[in-house]
């Protein structure tokens, strides 16, 4: 038995109207019942809570606005991953993906604008998979003269015994961008978590491996 619309199955029911078996059939068949399997083929929109007692499998991609909350165990998903080899302007839709940085000419990614406070809670992933050998890799935030990066920057000078060093990103720093300029900044192997916090910061956790004296990889422009 074939599933029908809404608009179709609401046509069985107009005043006046005497639905056959056939229709209410038609209806039960159309509607989930949360004790079978249900398999839906087109689009699935709900505008309230959605409980389910058992298996959701989800075959191809599901798209949730709002909150999705799990209190149970997730499991199967795979971390979407972009290969970095130009400059880019990331959106807000792309929240939790890891950009790579892919190629030795050095790119610059581009932070969504957050000076309207409506994109708190967006967050990227950043990894330097092929160090710079001209220019360099750089996150930069949209509005440098209002939004700022606050954070801080772990260093290991791979060449000196892996001495560390630390480096903060404070308010009164106006820092807007990390840089990995492939020595003193980072090099491969370098990694950075930037989450958008409130309207206009930034805030950001960077792993980086370095040659020479490490640098602070937070600047301003």
């Amino acid at each position: 038995m074939a599933a029908e619309t809404r608009s179709t199955l609401a046509g069985y029911f107009v005043a006046g109207a005497e639905p056959t078996a056939a229709q209410f059939e038609t209806l039960i068949y159309s509607v989930a019942n949360v004790r079978d399997v249900n398999r839906f083929t087109s689009s699935l929109h709900n505008t309230g809570s959605v409980h389910f007692q058992s298996t959701l499998d989800v075959v191809g991609a599901a798209t949730i606005t709002g909150s999705l909350k799990l209190s149970s165990t997730f499991s199967g998903n795979r971390r979407e991953i972009e290969l970095v080899t130009a400059d880019d302007t990331l959106t807000a839709a792309e929240s939790g993906k890891l950009f790579v940085f892919n190629d030795a000419d050095g790119a610059v990614l581009t932070l969504p604008d957050s000076g309207g406070g409506d994109i708190t809670g967006v967050w990227y992933d950043f990894y330097i998979n092929v160090t710079a050998t001209s220019n360099a890799h750089k996150v930069i935030c949209t509005d440098t003269g209002n939004e700022d990066i606050y954070g801080v920057a772990y260093t290991t000078d791979t060449d000196t015994s892996d001495a560390v060093a630390h480096f903060a990103a404070l308010d009164g720093d106006s820092f807007d961008y990390i840089s990995a300029d492939g020595t003193t900044t980072g090099i491969q192997g370098s990694s950075w978590r930037v989450t958008n916090i409130a309207a206009d910061k930034w805030w950001a956790t960077v792993i980086s491996l370095d040659t020479g004296s490490p640098a602070t990889p937070f600047g301003s422009t």
